[in-house]
């Protein structure tokens, strides 16, 4: 929501102060987050980090299609194919007609860290805010297993303990993580289940036991 903070900036050997106009926290399920500020010289951006998905879904048209682009994110669609947790960084330039047009939208709703991902007419006013971005960077991380979790994990199976992997990941990284610790094997099938809730996925999942399936993943 509005959140009129100042903050001053180091880069490089240049020190920026910027006010801080709106907040958008992260939250799992929408997978980014954001703020707009407005900087010394008057100019309102827009900027935003999130998954590589959600993030890529928002670039503008434009940019996608130019040609010098598109090496940059078939390179990244490699990396999260390979089970790398892929992070994008976009912004956008805001006018001030737009910005207030937004602001006065906003100011009507609550705007705050769980309203706006529970009433859709809150979400709509965010979202459509957060369109036509352009690509400012991204970030590829590998998350190393501690030690000895292969060797637990399996210990536990022996003991007739099943296992959970519960994490906001993406499924592409979940699936190489489970089978490095040999919770999927590649002799097995395994069935990804995109749900929008958990009793959902649980009534998915039950079903999917019933004709033998023991791996499944859930969105």
């Amino acid at each position: 929501g509005a959140n009129k903070t100042q903050k001053t900036l180091r880069a490089g050997n240049k020190t920026i102060s910027c006010k801080i106009l709106h907040e958008f926290e992260y939250l799992p399920r929408l997978k980014r987050m954001g703020f707009i500020i407005k900087d010394e010289q008057g100019l309102i951006m827009l900027y935003m980090k999130g998954s590589d998905s959600e993030i890529k879904k928002r670039l503008s048209p434009v940019f996608l299609k130019d040609f010098r682009n598109q090496s940059t994110f078939i390179l990244l669609d490699k990396y999260a194919k390979q089970g790398y947790k892929v992070i994008m960084f976009a912004y956008k330039i805001l006018t001030h007609g737009v910005y207030k047009e937004w602001a006065e939208k906003e100011k009507k709703q609550d705007v705050s860290k769980m309203n706006w991902i529970l009433n859709s007419n809150v979400y709509k006013v965010v979202d459509n805010i957060e369109q036509n971005l352009s690509f400012l960077g991204a970030i590829v991380l590998r998350d190393k297993l501690q030690p000895k979790v292969g060797e637990s994990l399996k210990n536990m199976c022996d003991a007739g303990i099943r296992p959970w992997i519960l994490t906001n990941d993406s499924i592409g990284n979940t699936s190489r993580v489970a089978r490095m610790v040999k919770l999927i094997t590649n002799e097995e099938k395994v069935f990804k289940i995109k749900s929008t809730s958990h009793a959902v996925f649980i009534r998915k999942q039950t079903t999917l036991k019933k004709y033998g399936s023991e791996s499944c993943l859930g969105d």
